[in-house]
């Protein structure tokens, strides 16, 4: 029957044409039925003698199917394979071939059993394969997909479905699809999309991405941890709900912008934390696209509050920095005229005392030299405030208690702030013992009163307390000063007007003031500023408009017994007939004191500078009681010319007096000797020098 078919497909397409691969199948199964059904063989055979129109009209129909058939197989990108019952290739296309690379002979033998041995050779894992031939074999009516993995890497997606001719499954097909590119391209995509997860998750900076409107799609675990909300609240809220209030406007535009298509970089923004903290962020903002359209934004920002307090604190060091050099400038230049001035002053205030010494008490020129001698200790004074707050005036330290100094000024604020302001004093209860010359605190604690009655025109209350704190790094950090340690705090607070922020920041300044011209020097508190650094303490000021004031100082606690503070015994004075020998350069000065050393009894050899006072010393020293020696004079200074007669008298008292500032002198002045600043009333200095022959 077999042969009686491939007779009948030559009679009528011709020898030239070769039995169709599709048709054999079709050949095969009828071949099949006709050996093994019962039916009248003879009658299948005439059924079969067809009509010659019959076969013309069938042969064209089996042109057409068998085209469509084949350029069908042909066409699809697909591998495809037909294998009978009994494991022989029936029909492959073009593209199995070039896919599999099979040898001619197997081709040709149509044996799938030596197929797959040539395909296992090439697989990475042939049992997984053998195990699913088996399964589908012992179960015809099975489909199957699965992938095979090659060890040249590549990859084939494998579907089998069982063919079917009527009810009975003929043989099975096989379909192909090399997966080689997609299954890389999506190994790239997977790993691409772990890295970028990886990234996301395990970023250090914030990342966020918001819809059109705001609202909020997803943000990383960094911006959930730096921002403190959890995912439940951010989904109900929008960018502009933890945004801080100062940066919205900007926010709202730079949103805008984005929305329009604008990438913005280097953005700077002020976000708020759940628990209410200011965190300052950087980053860059682009818009987030679906296609081609907008449908939100997405950023990348970086908390930078630490790096803004550190600017900040930079900032802030910079201005203390330049606001001490020029405090230190003025110091300076105080420090440089104040020899000259002093030696002026001193001279005028000498020569005003003399005459106010000659005039009777109801001379009318005796009111001019009174004003004279006012003004010159006005003057004086300004000199020493200006010295004080260069840090530059002698002081002298010893072991005081601060709550006792309190006491002293607190007797003492009623003539000072008048008596419609009221005064409390809140002392620590421990003694707070510091090393400061005690006159110069009282001083200070003078001009802050003499401020804070100036703050209070309408009257208030004015509050001084003593405490002690500890600085720490903590305290430096904030303030930008201080060394570790225990400090005892005096403040000063006032209810008075208060002062902004600009004011604040110059109110040590010398010769800043509030008050109108004529009514301050505007040295009162650099006069303070001045003597609590020369203690090696700090001042501090808290203070806003319509709140009062409130300035704190800190000064060192120490170990150490207290001196008893005793006031003053003022000696009248007398009439004295030792001798001085008298050594100043600045010939008013030298001449004025002259006078006055002689009206008092004094006898005076008087010397123009160094080596004239050496000079004189050798031919006097027999009569000589007392040595008054101007610190800066020209040919030896007065510590020089100190060494020199302690060499010839060493137990000769020796009184230094200078117009200079510390700093300037104290390498000139020989350690433990007597020291009086010009200028000087001459009551001071008749007094200074009783006690220095008197010691």
């Amino acid at each position: 029957m077999h042969n009686l078919l491939k007779r009948q497909f030559k009679k009528y397409f011709g020898d030239s044409l070769q039995v169709p691969k599709e048709w054999q199948k079709f050949i095969e199964v009828v071949n099949d039925a006709y050996m093994q059904s019962d039916v009248d063989r003879g009658r299948l055979e005439r059924s079969l003698d067809l009509s010659s129109q019959e076969l013309l009209h069938a042969n064209s129909e089996m042109r057409a199917l068998i085209s469509l058939l084949s350029a069908t197989i042909e066409s699809t990108a697909d591998g495809i394979l037909v294998v009978n019952r009994e494991s022989k290739i029936v029909i492959f296309n073009q593209k199995f071939v070039e896919m599999w690379h099979f040898p001619q002979q197997i081709l040709e033998s149509r044996n799938d059993e030596r197929a797959l041995s040539f395909v296992i050779d090439q697989l990475k894992d042939p049992k997984v394969f053998l195990k699913k031939v088996r399964e589908l074999y012992a179960n015809p009516e099975a489909e199957s997909y699965d992938e095979l993995l090659f060890k040249d890497g590549r990859i084939f997606e494998r579907y089998s479905k069982p063919q079917r001719i009527g009810q009975a499954i003929t043989g099975r097909v096989w379909s192909f699809r090399d997966i080689t590119e997609r299954k890389i391209a999506e190994e790239a995509i997977i790993q691409s999309e772990t890295r970028y997860r990886n990234l996301f998750e395990n970023a250090h900076d914030m990342i966020q991405s918001v819809n059109q409107d705001g609202h909020f799609i997803f943000v990383n675990p960094s911006w959930i941890e730096t921002m403190g909300y959890t995912w439940d609240v951010l989904s109900k809220i929008s960018i502009y709900d933890i945004l801080h209030p100062s940066c919205m406007p900007h926010c709202m535009e730079v949103f805008k912008k984005v929305m329009s298509g604008e990438s913005m970089d280097g953005i700077e923004a002020i976000f708020v934390a759940k628990d209410g903290r200011s965190i300052s962020v950087e980053g860059n903002v682009t818009p987030r696209l679906m296609g081609d359209q907008i449908v939100g934004s997405q950023g990348i920002f970086r908390d930078i509050t630490d790096r803004k307090r550190a600017e900040e604190e930079k900032e802030k060091l910079q201005s203390q920095f330049l606001q001490a050099q020029k405090m230190e400038a003025v110091g300076q230049l105080a420090g440089g005229i104040s020899h000259d001035f002093n030696n002026i002053l001193t001279a005028i205030m000498g020569y005003g005392h003399l005459l106010q010494i000659k005039l009777k008490e109801n001379d009318t020129l005796r009111t001019y030299a009174d004003h004279i001698l006012s003004l010159s200790d006005r003057a004086a004074n300004l000199t020493q405030s200006l010295l004080a707050f260069s840090r530059k005036q002698i002081i002298n330290p010893r072991p005081v208690n601060l709550n006792q100094v309190v006491k002293l000024v607190e007797q003492l604020l009623s003539r000072i702030i008048g008596e419609d302001i009221k005064s409390r004093t809140v002392l620590a209860e421990k003694d707070l013992i510091v090393m400061a010359d005690h006159t110069q605190i009282e001083q200070v604690l003078m001009n802050l009163a003499t401020n804070a009655r100036d703050a209070m025109p309408a009257g208030g209350l004015l509050t001084i307390e003593t405490e002690t704190v500890d600085i720490d790094q903590g305290f430096i950090k904030e303030h930008g000063y201080g060394k570790e340690g225990s400090y005892a705090v005096i403040s000063v607070t006032d209810s008075g007007t208060g002062m902004d922020r600009e004011t604040r920041e110059k109110i040590f300044e010398p010769f800043f003031t509030t008050k109108e011209v004529g009514k301050g020097t505007g040295l009162g508190l650099s006069t303070v500023y001045g003597i609590i650094k020369q203690h090696d303490g700090y001042i501090n000021i808290y203070s806003e408009p319509g709140r009062g004031t409130t300035f704190k100082i800190y000064l060192p606690i120490i170990e150490a017994k207290v001196d008893e503070i005793k006031p003053e015994v003022i000696k009248p004075l007398e009439i004295c007939t030792e001798t001085i020998l008298l050594a100043e350069d600045e010939t008013a000065v030298r001449e004025f004191t002259m006078k006055l050393l002689e009206k008092y009894g004094y006898k005076v050899i008087d010397a123009v500078d160094g080596e004239d006072a050496i000079g004189k010393f050798k031919l006097h020293k027999d009569k000589i009681q007392l040595v008054m020696l101007d610190v800066v004079m020209p040919n030896r200074n007065g510590r020089e010319v100190y060494e020199a007669i302690k060499k010839i008298t060493p137990d000769i008292k020796v009184l230094f007096t200078s117009g200079y500032p510390a700093e300037h002198i104290n390498d000139m002045i020989a350690k433990g000797s007597e020291f009086i600043l010009k200028p000087v009333s001459p009551t001071k200095l008749l007094r200074k020098i009783r006690e220095v022959i008197e010691k």
